[in-house]
C-alpha cells in the first residue's frame, strides 16, 4: 500500500504523544478576497477544531497579541490545552491571505495521530472559508528540537517552559524565523491565562 505524503510525514509519529516538538499547520482560504481581518475572525474557529479533533471541547478560544510567559505556558500544559502561535501570510494575490500555525501541546494527548489528522482535515473541509482545490490543509510535524531545549534545562522546574517562550521569540532560521521573515511578524497567540 502506497502512503500519502501526509502519512509518510507522520509515519515516525504514530501517536500524538510522539509529537513533542509540536505541529506546523497551514490553512488556505477559499474566497477570492480574504483579508487579514477575515483570517483573524476565523482563527478561533480553526483552533477550536484542533481541540474538537482530539475529542476536547473548548467553546471559548481567546487570542492574544502578547506572547505567553513561562508560567502561562506551564498553566496551558497543566490544563491539557494547546499553545498556538499563528501568523497570517499574504498570498501572491494581495487581496488574499493564508495562515500558518505552530501548535504545541498535542503531545499531552494520547490519540492516534492519523485519526487526529483525518478528523481535523475532515471537519475543516466543511468550513465555507476553506479552499476546495489543492491542499487547503497542510499539517507536518515540527522539526525544531524544542523538546531537547526543554531537557537541556537540567530539571530546573522554575523555568521549565522558558525554552518554549524563547523559541517563540527567536528570530533565527527556525519555524518562528520563517513565520517572521516570510509572513506577518505580528503573531497571534492562544494559551491559558
Amino acid at each position: 500500500m502506497v502512503k500519502t505524503l501526509d502519512e509518510y510525514r507522520f509515519s515516525k509519529y504514530p501517536n500524538l504523544m510522539d509529537l513533542v516538538n509540536g505541529v506546523h499547520v497551514v490553512i488556505t482560504f477559499s474566497p477570492r478576497i480574504f483579508s487579514y481581518g477575515d483570517a483573524y475572525e476565523v482563527l478561533p474557529e480553526i483552533i477550536r477544531e484542533l481541540y474538537l479533533s482530539t475529542s476536547t471541547d473548548k467553546p471559548i478560544v481567546p487570542l492574544w497579541t502578547i506572547a505567553p510567559t513561562a508560567g502561562q505556558v506551564q498553566l496551558t500544559m497543566m490544563q491539557n490545552h494547546l499553545l498556538v502561535v499563528a501568523s497570517i501570510a499574504p498570498n501572491e494575490n494581495p487581496d488574499k491571505v493564508h495562515a500558518h500555525l505552530w501548535v504545541y501541546g498535542v503531545h499531552n494527548i494520547n490519540l492516534d495521530s492519523s485519526k487526529w489528522r483525518k478528523a481535523f482535515d475532515r471537519n475543516m473541509r466543511k468550513k465555507k472559508f476553506i479552499a476546495s482545490k489543492g491542499s487547503p490543509i497542510f499539517i507536518e510535524p515540527a522539526t525544531d528540537d524544542i523538546d531537547q531545549m526543554i531537557r537541556d534545562r537540567n530539571g530546573d522546574l522554575y523555568d521549565y517552559y522558558e525554552p518554549v517562550v524563547q523559541y517563540i521569540k527567536n528570530k533565527s532560521s527556525n519555524l518562528m524565523g520563517y513565520f517572521r521573515q516570510k509572513n506577518n511578524p505580528n503573531f497571534l497567540f492562544h494559551y491559558s491565562k
